[in-house]
């Protein structure tokens, strides 16, 4: 005997009467009875069903509708259902439409980021096309309508710019909260044409401060390179800074200087300028032209070199020269037989007085990029900073030490020729009086630290700060803040976890105000203009042959996208902008 199926109702063929419509105010959509009042669905159509649902849920309002009222209120609720389908189809697309900006403006932020040309948007599209064909064909008319056209990614690149801008805006007139969150961000780049003197670079500076909303009042440092026009106390940027505060009678800045800008020290060790003369000339020898570099890359490699090449000189990049230097160093015999073979000899190569000068030299700048490596470190608070600059200064002072009695134990490349040329003494006279220009060069750097170095031990450590040495206006608080052992032991407690000293100010009450203000300067200071630094070798990067049609404006916006800790508000800018469908 066979076993009946249960009989599924809703599978039966129904229809739908009309006049169930102005009946019970239910139509037939998508093979479904949906009441027009609030949008519900009976899986099956049968009037029973129906008027349960209006009998239950409407008809205390509506009953008393009858005639042609009861038609017309039929009418607005089908034309209510028609604008609600309209209005989610619209949304539907707008949500469509929102998804392809959104994502030409993550590619334009990210061929800004990584220095691209605005024309790549093109190449990624291809690239993009090619992946989805293969892999999600049915979706192809959706990339495609993604728009990465050279003018669309500079559109959106200005756009993105523009926010970043606006961001800065408000934290700058923020500035350093309760919470000692500090920001680090560029802000402005200046083209300047013609003099460069420090009333122009002044100009630029002001009007900077302007376009932000700060005030020179607001301002606690600034760190500059040696240049005369930054540095001039008269006629340079401080000179005019200090000019200005003092009228104004706000309190005159702390001036530093960038130790990253080591050219300058090496510019005080004129007498070994004709090292790198030499250097620079047999290194551009081979790497410019291009049947030379080949030939001497081969050459390389039949003897078995332990170095491939020879690294190419680049006077922007300040790490450059000391990498340069080391390489050249330990491939000199190898260049000197490749340049006699093409009748380019180096007669330096066999002056022994020479070879001393650019192990020397070698060596020094080793040390220099060492220090540099770690000054160039984002986040770094000027406590560590003076701690490194200190650190090198007694290690010179070490080195003049040993040189005084031959020893080359921190000069690895002195070190090499003397064990070469082990009857040949250490030309430590001349040695010593480079390392003493050195000393007197980071004497004259960092004078201007000394002078606030009061302020900087007593933020670093309050409670060995002597508070007859302190700021009157501190000193009662200072008192206050030693003699209290909880404040000293959490103070303990930080320093010995490594922790950063920020954690500890912002535990201090409001009875610290004084000492609070004067840590939220220090922890304001940069060290280093690193960020310039960067933002300078981008530049140069991004300022290449192939980049002819880069406007300052574009090479501003890409810089600022490229450097900056900022997130770009792309859903904000997404909402303002209207898809552009692409060709």
């Amino acid at each position: 005997m066979s076993q009946n199926k249960k009989r599924k109702i809703d599978y039966e063929c129904r229809v739908f009467n009309d006049n169930w419509s102005l009946s019970y105010f239910f139509i037939e959509h998508h093979n479904k009875a949906m009441c027009l009042i609030c949008y519900e669905t009976v899986a099956v159509i049968k009037e029973f069903n129906i008027k349960r649902h209006y009998e239950s849920k409407h008809q205390g309002k509506y009953v008393n509708c009858k005639g042609n009222v009861r038609f017309s209120l039929l009418e607005k609720f089908k034309q209510n259902l028609k604008n609600e389908e309209v209005s989610n189809l619209f949304e539907k697309q707008n949500r469509g439409k929102e998804e392809i900006i959104r994502a030409s403006y993550e590619v334009a932020n990210l061929i800004s980021r990584e220095n691209k040309s605005f024309s790549d948007g093109d190449f990624v599209k291809k690239c993009i096309l090619a992946s989805v064909k293969e892999i999600i064909p049915e979706k192809m008319s959706v990339f495609e309508n993604i728009s990465l056209s050279r003018h669309t990614i500079t559109r959106r690149v200005e756009d993105i710019e523009g926010d970043l801008m606006s961001q800065l805006q408000i934290k700058s007139k923020t500035g350093i909260d309760t919470d000692y969150n500090i920001t680090e961000e560029l802000a402005s780049l200046e083209s300047i044409s013609g003099t460069t003197t420090g009333a122009d670079i002044f100009e630029k500076v002001n009007s900077c401060l302007t376009n932000l909303g700060l005030t020179w009042e607001k301002l606690c440092s600034i760190t500059t390179d040696g240049a005369p026009n930054m540095v001039g106390r008269n006629t340079g940027l401080i000179g005019r800074i200090t000019e200005l505060t003092t009228s104004k009678m706000f309190e005159t800045p702390i001036f530093l200087h960038c130790i990253i800008h080591q050219q300058s020290l090496y510019g005080k060790i004129m007498n070994l300028e004709h090292v790198m003369k030499v250097v620079t000339k047999t290194v551009n020898f081979i790497r410019s032209h291009g049947l030379k570099h080949r030939q001497f890359v081969e050459f390389l490699n039949e003897i078995e070199s332990e170095h491939k090449d020879v690294l190419y000189h680049n006077q922007v990049r300040w790490l450059s020269r000391g990498k340069v230097l080391k390489r050249f160093f330990d491939l000199r015999r190898e260049i000197h037989i490749f340049m006699i073979e093409k009748n380019k000899p180096v007669e330096e190569f066999e002056n022994e007085e020479w070879i001393w000068d650019l192990a020397f030299l070698t060596d020094i700048s080793a040390r220099l990029n060492e220090l540099n490596l770690k000054l160039q470190k984002q986040s770094k608070t000027i406590f560590e900073f003076i701690n490194d600059v200190k650190s090198f200064e007694i290690k010179l002072q070490l080195f003049k030490n040993q040189i005084l009695k031959q020893n080359c134990l921190h000069f690895k490349t002195c070190q090499e020729i003397k064990f070469n040329y082990p009857t040949t003494d250490v030309p430590t006279n001349h040695f010593m009086n480079m390392l003493k220009q050195l000393s007197v060069e980071f004497e004259n750097r960092f004078q201007d630290f000394k002078s606030h170095m009061i302020s900087f031990r007593l933020v670093e450590n309050p409670f060995q700060s002597d508070e007859n040495e302190v700021q009157e206006t501190i000193q009662l608080e200072l008192i206050d803040l030693k003699t209290n052992n909880h404040k000293k032991d959490l103070y303990k407690e930080i320093t010995e976890k490594n922790t950063n000293l920020i954690h500890f100010y912002k535990t201090l009450p409001d009875d610290f105000s004084k000492i609070k203000e004067l840590s939220m300067r220090i922890f304001t200071l940069f060290g280093s203009t690193y960020i310039c630094e960067l933002t300078f070798s981008r530049m140069n990067y991004a300022k290449c042959s192939e980049r002819s049609r880069l406007t300052d404006e574009h090479l501003h916006s890409i810089l600022r996208i490229g450097v900056t800790h900022f997130t770009p508000n792309i859903e904000k800018l997404v909402k303002e902008k209207q898809a552009q469908i692409s060709h």
